[in-house]
């Protein structure tokens, strides 16, 4: 381009290509090792780890309210989850098809009983 086109667009050209080039090295080199360290963290006291989740609880609120309601449900939802983790039963056992009775027992004929083998 030139003559005015070229005086109006080539800054904005320059300013586009380094914007997509430092946010390629921004995402390659600083996000993943940033990422590991935030995701592996683990916060050792039980108080500490409640008033986190509880900070998060109030922060999707906020963020339910002033942002986007979806993502401040998505947010407090997940923390509250979190924060009752440890009080929510351990997940039943499912019975596999062998460990489960038939309901006849077949040679004889009969109903069988879970206690009693054929």
């Amino acid at each position: 381009m030139i003559g005015a086109e070229g005086k109006l667009f080539k800054p904005l050209a320059f300013t586009k290509t380094f914007a997509l080039a430092a946010s390629v090295i921004v995402a390659l080199t600083i996000i993943p090792p940033v990422a590991h360290v935030l995701f592996t963290t683990r916060v050792k006291t039980r108080t500490l780890r409640q008033a986190l989740h509880g900070g998060l609880v109030v922060a999707g609120i906020v963020i339910a309210i002033r942002v986007a309601w979806w993502a401040g449900i998505i947010l407090a939802a997940l923390s509250v989850y979190r924060l009752v983790e440890e009080s929510l039963p351990a997940r039943p056992r499912r019975l596999a098809k062998s460990d489960a009775p038939p309901a006849w027992c077949w040679p004889t004929g009969r109903p069988s009983c879970w206690w009693a083998s054929c």
